[in-house]
């Protein structure tokens, strides 16, 4: 199990790295079951399908229990009864260290 602790932080327009030499990766994400304390969700990332299941330990930490790849079919079947979609643009700049845009 991977433990990750996650935080956010919100940047000036001014203060923003430069980020047009870097390729984003390409989120779809889609929330499967979100009760208290327990995440299921599914992705496609650059082309790629996920399924992901975490774990909340306290307010900053979870542990992901499973990620696995899971088959394009697979992904739409799980889409049709998910809450969603959530998309983004994720520019990593620095290790562990990334840009997230949401488009509105």
């Amino acid at each position: 199990m991977a433990q990750e602790i996650e935080r956010k932080f919100l940047v000036k327009s001014e203060l923003m790295p430069e980020l047009k030499n870097i390729v984003p990766k390409i989120y779809e994400r889609y929330f499967l079951d979100s009760t208290p304390g327990i995440e299921e969700r599914i992705q496609k990332v650059n082309g790629k399908f996920f399924y992901e299941k975490k774990t909340e330990i306290s307010t900053l930490e979870r542990i992901r229990d499973i990620k696995e790849e899971i088959t394009e079919q697979k992904f739409e079947e799980l889409k049709r009864t998910a809450h969603g979609p959530n998309k983004r643009e994720k520019f990593d700049i620095a290790k562990n260290v990334s840009v997230l845009f949401y488009p509105s």
